[in-house]
């Protein structure tokens, strides 16, 4: 069946390229709730954004780190990238293209912080809290995007976290 134009446009909307943050803290990773129809209820998902046109990932978690924890990033790696394909609760398709990467934060007050709130363009108040990797992996608490996991272990693996 041929695909109108009309549908080819509304599918390539739902293709997002996006950069995430793996920031560890000790055995802890830190994490933001969902704020969407997306997925369901009580999801986390590491920080990070939307690419945008003309930027390189790279710039986007600095970018976004800047603007949602006011903080510098050090010693930034890439881990890799990561596709992820999911469906929300309404049936609509997303497609996302991610490049997953590790690093620490310059403003040090947020590995004390328990938890950290910032309210994005909509006014809408972000909660990023550090959550254990181990109730990550497990699947006690719930993540996405689906695959992280194998970024996580690399993580766990490299600093010998559990």
């Amino acid at each position: 069946m041929a695909e109108t134009s009309v549908e080819v446009k509304e599918l390539r909307k739902n293709i997002s390229p996006k950069a995430l943050l793996l920031a560890v803290n000790g055995n802890k990773l830190l994490v933001h709730g969902i704020l969407s129809n997306e997925v369901e209820k009580n999801t986390v998902r590491p920080p990070g954004g939307r690419i945008e046109f003309g930027e390189y990932s790279e710039t986007t978690i600095r970018r976004e780190m800047q603007e949602e924890l006011n903080s510098a990033i050090n010693n930034l790696r890439f881990l890799g990238p990561l596709e992820n394909i999911f469906q929300d609760p309404q049936g609509k398709q997303y497609h996302e293209i991610l490049f997953i990467y590790s690093g620490t934060f310059g403003k040090k007050e947020l590995y004390k912080n328990g938890t950290v709130r910032y309210a994005d363009e909509t006014g809408r108040v972000v909660e990023y809290r550090w959550i254990p990797i181990k109730d990550l992996l497990n699947h006690t608490q719930p993540i996405v995007p689906k695959g992280i996991d194998k970024f996580l272990k690399i993580l766990i693996k490299e600093t010998q976290v559990e």
